[in-house]
């Protein structure tokens, strides 16, 4: 209770059931979207559903701000009003993303990593860099990742000869892949950089929302689990404190269906926990 949350993408399938479990937890949700007039509506529906929680948080729109995340100067100014209303972020899900092929960002990105992992980082950093005396003493950032980041393996996503020239130049194979490893990377670049932070990189598997397109169906046949189920992970590595096992296994989350205790064998996670304090 009394948590501040920021959620990118949380007025519609995972992000909209993360942000709901949070505010039924007390938690104030702010809804990072890209449309005010869906933010206002998801979090209506997100408070009116609760109403009658005794320790009910509340999910917010920022105040005249929209996120878009594929914009880096809408990253920074929405980041810095969140700052300047909120005066910190406990917890920072990095969830927004698509799956199709886009035109180039507006600063030249290649559509998918420029928005998943680029415009991503930067909301991230300019949130970090602008705690305060104020701010709480520590910060949990989960990225939303994906299995298809291992396709970089035999896809080989970053050569260096291609570096700067594919990031910039579509690619219908490697982009969503190499958003996702960049999601992975930045999760676990970021203990090193910043203090009091904990951060987790959580490939989901198949969980039928938008992003799933066509395939969304076969969550009616059981082939996908659905947004609740889905968002069990991340609300765990959000809530749960570490534990020194789990931080020294790299281990946060277990399972597909259920989430259990941290792996300390050689099990299949779902989450790791790259990082932080294990007291927070």
């Amino acid at each position: 209770a009394g948590k501040v949350a920021l959620v990118t993408g949380g007025n519609s399938g995972t992000g909209f059931a993360v942000a709901r479990a949070l505010v039924q937890r007390g938690a104030t949700v702010i809804l990072g979207c890209r449309s005010v007039e869906k933010c206002e509506k998801a979090a209506g529906n997100i408070n009116g559903k609760i109403a009658s929680s005794p320790s009910r948080g509340k999910a917010v729109c920022l105040k005249g701000g929209r996120l878009d995340i594929s914009s880096l100067d809408s990253i920074k100014t929405y980041a810095e009003k969140v700052m300047e209303e909120y005066g910190r972020i406990d917890y920072l899900l990095n969830n927004a993303g698509f799956a199709k092929a886009r035109p180039n960002t507006q600063d030249g990105f290649e559509a998918r990593f420029g928005s998943m992992h680029v415009g991503h980082a930067l909301l991230t950093k300019v949130l970090l860099e602008g705690r305060n005396a104020a701010s709480p003493k520590h910060m949990r950032i989960v990225n939303v990742a994906s299995g298809m980041s291992y396709y970089c393996i035999p896809l080989n996503c970053f050569p260096d000869e291609f570096f700067e020239k594919d990031i910039f130049t579509e690619n219908a194979t490697l982009g969503y892949p190499r958003a996702k490893l960049g999601n992975i990377l930045h999760a676990w670049a970021l203990p090193m950089h910043y203090e009091n932070v904990t951060s987790f990189s959580i490939p989901l598997g198949f969980v039928g929302t938008d992003i799933a397109g066509p395939f969304r169906t076969l969550s009616l046949l059981g082939f996908m689990r659905n947004a609740e189920i889905g968002s069990r992970p991340i609300v765990y590595a959000l809530l749960k404190k570490a534990t020194p096992q789990s931080a020294e296994n790299g281990h946060a989350i277990t399972t597909l269906n259920e989430v259990t205790e941290p792996l300390t064998g050689d099990g299949w996670p779902i989450a790791y926990v790259f990082g932080g304090d294990c007291a927070h």
